[in-house]
């Protein structure tokens, strides 16, 4: 890819909060975290401008669940958009709750990607201290912990201390080193990707999405 073209599932408007999706894996032709991406968009679009910019959200669909293109892509995007936050959605979280990963690990990525590749030496980082982990900066710790306690959410926020060690906890590990903290990871339900029903499915969609929109609409405010 030449940078002439546009970053993998990019949208054109520049943004203060900037989103990402995970492309297909394993047996997912759709990655449920693009299905409650793409769902969000519409909502945020059908939302009165008053209350929200659509230039404050930009949204990358389709992350390739690959290390080398987290290590091409991301300090593009850093570059080029410059957001104030940004958000990776993955699919991971156990039970019927969206999890806000508390932190990122930089060593121990052993599983392969997509085309069979590993990073180097297992690392995220050329400098990677032994059990040192990269959180979110305080300020957005404590939005974070609003939307925990906030109740009659379509679907509940909690915190996850495991991010899994794969694309997942590496994208966001890079991302908190890039963003100087300034990075969340939120892990959809594994309840989503294991649905067989296409109704109950786009229900659960759209009940992440909605959650979702409400966490997005906290930060902006």
């Amino acid at each position: 890819m030449n940078e002439d073209e546009q970053l993998p599932g990019e949208t054109t408007k520049r943004c203060r909060i900037l989103v990402t999706s995970f492309g297909p894996f394993s047996q997912y032709e759709v990655n449920p975290s693009t299905s409650v991406l793409r769902k969000a968009e519409e909502i945020l679009n059908s939302l009165n401008e008053r209350t929200l910019n659509v230039n404050d959200v930009k949204f990358i669909f389709d992350f390739p669940v690959c290390y080398a293109q987290v290590d091409k892509y991301l300090p593009e995007i850093v570059e080029k958009y410059n957001p104030r936050i940004l958000i990776h959605l993955g699919v991971g979280g156990q039970n019927d709750v969206l999890y806000f990963e508390k932190g990122a690990f930089c060593r121990g990525y052993v599983k392969t990607d997509i085309l069979g590749n590993v990073p180097l030496n297992n690392y995220s980082a050329d400098q990677c201290p032994k059990n040192v982990i990269l959180r979110p900066d305080a300020e957005l710790m404590s939005v974070l912990n609003c939307i925990i306690a906030k109740e009659n959410l379509p679907v509940k926020f909690d915190f996850s201390d495991s991010a899994g060690r794969y694309l997942c906890e590496y994208i966001y590990h890079k991302s908190l080193s890039l963003s100087n903290g300034r990075s969340i990871f939120i892990h959809i339900p594994l309840s989503i990707a294991a649905n067989e029903s296409e109704m109950i499915f786009d229900q659960l969609v759209e009940l992440c999405a909605q959650s979702l929109v409400i966490f997005l609409l906290e930060l902006v405010k």
